[in-house]
């Protein structure tokens, strides 16, 4: 997940992308191997049955269809809008930092 600032660097619209992504996949991974194996190792228990196993191939399917729609459809216009974004905070002026001055004695 850290290596992500190798690829992107300050990118913050395609870390929030791969981060939801790799959420997604770290827990369709974790699934996986139980139900894989659950077949062989756990005989005669809930997890054996074989609609586990077309379950999690169907939800990553799913994912993968979700992606497609969000690239094709939402993707194009929240990255013209982080363009603009980008465009708009190199040329409109930062409020500049007030310096602090320290105190000075006051005349007596």
């Amino acid at each position: 997940m850290e290596g992500r600032k190798r690829f992107f660097g300050g990118h913050s619209l395609h870390k929030y992308i791969l981060d939801k992504m790799m959420n997604q996949l770290a827990l369709l991974s974790f699934v996986g191997p139980l139900l894989m194996f659950g077949r062989r190792y756990m005989d005669s228990s809930l997890f054996s049955w074989r609609v586990w196993r077309y379950g999690w191939l169907l939800w990553g399917l799913i994912l993968v269809v979700y992606w497609v729609v969000y690239f094709i459809r939402t993707y194009p216009q929240q990255i013209a809008d982080y363009r603009r974004y980008r465009t708009m905070q190199k040329y409109v002026p930062q409020p500049k930092a007030k310096l602090r001055r320290p105190a000075k004695a006051g005349a007596r």
